[in-house]
């Protein structure tokens, strides 16, 4: 594995490219990671929900925006092809400059071998957040990551989740085509596509939940491939060419009521492990593919 330097560009304006006009496949990486900005918060030794503090009580500021430490976001060469490297030693993320609606993005991911606390001994996890908006930072488990929803990356044949279950981020909330609640405590629903599936509330203002996806993930030291579609209010997750949810009513808690959520940066979330990402694309599109618009008739 060859690993090709890091440029942090410290734009005094963020790049707006429209996702409005045209049909080409956008790529959107680069060896300087020139269409991405990073942020890093804290080590994982802290307690969830709660910002880490000094010997005298006060609270640690996190590392912030455009400092990259320890080099956690790369690009490397990997059977000669330019892979996003994120060591997951900080939590945080790597998110676009650009804002996109109504698109299909696509990407191949693959967890690697380094895990930091608190997942020393847990699963190896990290996630794809989409339409997100606002600071880094804000209040979620590990103040760490924007207003979004996420697709979670989970390594595959675990009981802790699945590669493609919805999570909300920060007040973001949607109704997904599933079956619920089926785990006390956590107001957690299955996806369930044929037949069964109801439209439940996910994530309603006040609540934390999270849907279930099947698992359709690539086994471990494999590429797993990942697509998302987004439109107006509705999203489709699917892994490995698999349909694994499916989402509409796309919100946000904006402090006083639930607003349309349409848009937003993409987000690769760091959540102390190590993974790969390549071939990340993004393309506009006018309408979900005939294929995927039958679960919402």
């Amino acid at each position: 594995m060859k690993r090709i330097s890091l440029i942090i560009l410290c734009a005094s304006a963020l790049l707006q490219v429209s996702c409005k006009g045209g049909s080409q496949w956008v790529n959107l990486i680069d060896e300087g990671l020139t269409q991405w900005r990073p942020y890093q918060s804290y080590t994982g030794e802290f307690r969830q929900g709660r910002r880490p503090t000094d010997e005298n009580g006060n609270v640690i500021q996190p590392v912030g925006y455009d400092k990259n430490l320890n080099d956690q976001w790369t690009v490397v060469e990997m059977d000669g092809e330019p892979v996003i490297r994120n060591s997951g030693e900080y939590y945080g993320c790597l998110s676009t400059l650009s804002e996109y609606s109504n698109y299909h993005f696509r990407m191949k991911f693959m967890f690697g071998t380094d895990k930091y606390e608190p997942r020393l001994n847990r699963t190896r996890d990290s996630g794809l957040q989409y339409h997100a908006i606002g600071e880094c930072g804000v209040r979620d488990p590990y103040f760490s990551w924007m207003t979004c929803h996420e697709i979670q990356l989970m390594e595959s044949g675990t009981n802790e989740g699945e590669p493609g279950d919805y999570h909300s981020n920060a007040g973001a909330n949607v109704e997904a085509l599933s079956e619920g609640p089926v785990q006390g405590g956590f107001g957690k629903y299955v996806a369930s596509l044929e037949g069964n599936g109801q439209w439940n509330k996910i994530c309603a203002h006040g609540t934390w939940s999270y849907c279930a996806a099947e698992d359709k993930a690539s086994p471990a030291g494999e590429w797993t491939q990942l697509d998302l579609y987004c439109f107006e209010d509705k999203a489709i997750h699917v892994i490995n060419g698999n349909v694994v949810m499916v989402i509409r009513n796309s919100q946000y808690w904006d402090g006083e009521k639930d607003a349309p959520l349409t848009a937003g940066k993409i987000s690769l979330q760091a959540e102390a492990a190590e993974i790969f990402y390549k071939d990340l694309q993004i393309q506009p599109i006018k309408a979900l593919p005939k294929e995927y618009a039958k679960y919402y008739e």
